[in-house]
């Protein structure tokens, strides 16, 4: 076979190559972007449905009316026939509740797993001390004296310093998600395939 055969042979196959090189390269930048943009809107989501809730739930924990309670929302979620602002509602401390359950909550559980630790063990001390709240709010004639008294002393030695951990731990989260959402999509806050938001993607 003469040489400039070969050569245009070898032109030929060298063309197709970077075309296909490029191609890849092409495909390959498209679908990170894609999956950019997607953990862009995964993370504002989980901001919007999770981690505002519980930054709001933390800042706010009272003893209000004999119930120890969390503040769902600074916000407000409308206006009556009178346009009075409707807060809220506050929600009693629990185990469990059932934004928890949510899909998007086993994400934050993903991607910030030691945020959500630290509220676990903060909703078990805070639900601890949500029964020394009840037996107080039931009165001294309700209980033996003994027990109403240990639980005034409980409510005194711990509401204070629980208030504070929920505040302490609102506020780093918040310092987190604002440095995530202005410098760290896609290294801070990354694909995992343990989130079930993310296999989505």
């Amino acid at each position: 076979m003469p040489e400039w055969v070969i050569a245009i042979i070898l032109v030929v196959i060298g063309t197709l190559l970077g075309f296909g090189l490029n191609l890849w390269r092409d495909k390959r930048q498209q679908n990170e972007e894609r999956k950019l943009e997607a953990l862009k809107v995964h993370f504002d989501t989980l901001n919007e449905e999770i981690i505002e809730k519980l930054y709001y739930m933390s800042s706010s924990l009272e003893i209000q009316h004999n119930e120890l309670i969390f503040k769902s929302s600074e916000k407000v979620i409308g206006f009556n026939l009178s346009g009075e602002e409707i807060p809220k509602s506050e929600e009693p401390v629990l185990k469990h509740y059932n934004f928890e359950d949510d899909e998007i909550f086993l994400g934050f559980e993903v991607h910030f797993p030691e945020r959500a630790q630290e509220w676990n063990q903060l909703k078990r001390e805070a639900v601890t001390l949500k029964s020394c709240v009840d037996v107080v709010a039931r009165g001294e004639s309700g209980n033996k004296k003994v027990e109403y008294e240990n639980a005034r002393q409980q409510i005194n030695d711990y509401f204070f310093p629980l208030q504070e951990k929920f505040k302490d731990f609102a506020q780093r989260l918040n310092m987190a998600v604002e440095t995530i959402g202005k410098y760290q999509i896609g290294t801070g806050f990354k694909y995992s395939k343990k989130c079930p938001i993310c296999k989505k993607f």
